[in-house]
């Protein structure tokens, strides 16, 4: 539920700043054809927006995934090469609701063993 909470605003506020210019496109007289074209590439461009948010605020959310997608070869490579400090890791608002079920770090770690094995090919 944190998680839900935590995206709600700052995704809503995207979505209906993209519904605006929908709108304007659907309802702006026909002859206004430039406004009505800058709307519905707006709209494009805040549904981007909105996938680049989510994704990175559910990487921020989830400490675990947060840690394994920092050990990435591509990642951690980019990171020594921008002389990024080390990220400081929260404790997973994921995981405070329940408890892990046994072998979902060993699952997790094959996951994130194929990824890294598939960027090296």
């Amino acid at each position: 539920m944190e998680y839900l909470m935590f995206l709600m605003v700052p995704v809503g506020f995207l979505t209906s700043v993209g519904f605006a210019f929908i709108c304007y496109y659907e309802w702006a007289p026909t002859e206004w054809e430039l406004s009505r074209y800058i709307s519905i590439a707006l709209f494009d461009l805040f549904v981007i927006f909105n996938n680049i948010l989510y994704m990175a605020m559910a990487v921020q959310m989830d400490s675990e995934f947060q840690k394994k997608f920092n050990n990435l070869r591509p990642i951690a490579w980019l990171r020594r090469r921008m002389r990024l400090k080390p990220p400081t890791y929260r404790k997973s608002a994921l995981k405070s609701g329940h408890s892990e079920q046994p072998g979902t770090s060993a699952t997790t770690d094959s996951y994130f063993a194929q990824l890294n094995a598939s960027w090296l090919r």
